[in-house]
């Protein structure tokens, strides 16, 4: 998320920071992390939870 080529924390804030621009903005299916069809907080969580 954040290009640096790792997955870290730092990916998380930065998702947190981009999400509202994400929803309106990107793809769906590249932001659903959780597979519900849309992009909201339980991705951001579910990302967390993949750390």
């Amino acid at each position: 998320m954040n290009g640096n080529g790792l997955f870290d924390f730092d990916d998380v804030v930065t998702f947190f920071n981009a999400i509202e621009w994400s929803t309106e903005n990107e793809p769906v299916e590249a932001f659903d992390v959780n597979g519900n069809g849309r992009i909201d907080f339980d991705d951001l969580v579910e990302l967390f939870n993949q750390l």
